[in-house]
């Protein structure tokens, strides 16, 4: 696929991630806009006390990346949602690492799979906003979970200039969402904004179901990639 400079595609990711994933449509020469509608602040001076803990589960790809601040053993035990965050603990050091390779419902199966509730207290490190009910469930099974919050996330109140600009000249073609909070922001953003008629022709390509559910807008078309991830994202994407 490759898009005129007119035609763009609009990425709503924080600052970083927004960078890498506007680097891979670059090397399809798809242009694209990045319009950040969430800031990440890490807290560098957590620390998750590891006594009683048999494992710590990871739920984002930020999540991951403040482990190596917040824990001082490398032995503990990592289950990531998905390869993506796994890779970043790995990175860090950590040496036991599992991935669910998908969902927070195949994270909870994971888990189910391979820690008993009688074994340890679970670390959940996760942000201050938290999709799914990963944690609920396993209580509601006999598990005994923490919640080590590493990082904050803060939404924009408006939408970006930028993106204002470009959607009102209709110079946006297709979405992308990553996560049922930006979708959310996203589409309340619009509304405030008065640009709903806007999106008619835009597609929305979805890294979820969940992400498509949270979208409260109409489309021209709202597409889900077949695995959770990236890849399959951006594959079904510029195959599109």
């Amino acid at each position: 696929m490759t898009l005129s400079a007119q035609n763009r595609v609009l990425i709503t990711r924080p600052i970083h991630d927004a960078y890498e994933t506007a680097a891979l449509l670059k090397n399809h020469e798809i242009d694209s806009l990045i319009t950040p509608l969430l800031t990440i602040n890490h807290n560098f001076r957590a620390e998750i006390d590891l006594s009683g803990v048999q494992a710590i589960l990871v739920t984002s790809l930020n999540g991951s990346r403040a482990l190596a601040s917040a824990v001082s053993s490398r032995e503990i035990p990592i289950f990531a949602v998905g390869d993506a965050s796994a890779k970043i603990a790995k990175k860090d050091g950590f040496s036991v690492v599992s991935s669910a390779n998908g969902s927070i419902k195949d994270l909870t199966e994971l888990i189910r799979q391979e820690l008993l509730p009688d074994k340890g207290t679970i670390v959940h490190a996760c942000g201050s906003n938290v999709a799914g009910n990963l944690v609920g469930d396993l209580i509601h099974e006999g598990y005994k979970i923490i919640s080590s919050t590493l990082y904050e996330v803060k939404e924009v109140s408006t939408l970006p200039d930028a993106a204002y600009s470009a959607l009102l000249n209709d110079s946006i073609t297709d979405i992308l969402f990553y996560s049922p909070l930006s979708a959310s922001l996203f589409s309340k953003l619009i509304k405030e904004s008065k640009l709903e008629q806007n999106c008619h022709n835009i597609s929305a390509y979805c890294l979820s179901s969940n992400v498509a559910s949270a979208l409260s807008i109409k489309f021209a078309n709202v597409i889900v990639a077949p695995m959770p991830n990236q890849a399959s994202l951006i594959s079904l994407f510029v195959n599109s």
